[in-house]
């Protein structure tokens, strides 16, 4: 990642990283595995952050 990023720019992409986590496997117990993997996960490579397509 390049370093000519606004703040906001930056602050933005640590949240999507934040959120493109698999979920926790205590997690797929709990819910009796109704919830297997996380649905809002993004592919660097086919979804880019803040594309509308």
């Amino acid at each position: 990642m390049g370093s000519n990023k606004s703040a906001r720019d930056k602050k933005r992409f640590v949240s999507a990283m934040r959120k493109n986590k698999p979920i926790p496997s205590w997690a797929v117990l709990k819910t009796n595995r109704s919830f297997t993997h996380n649905f809002k996960s993004r592919d660097w490579r086919h979804k880019k952050i803040g594309d509308s397509k």
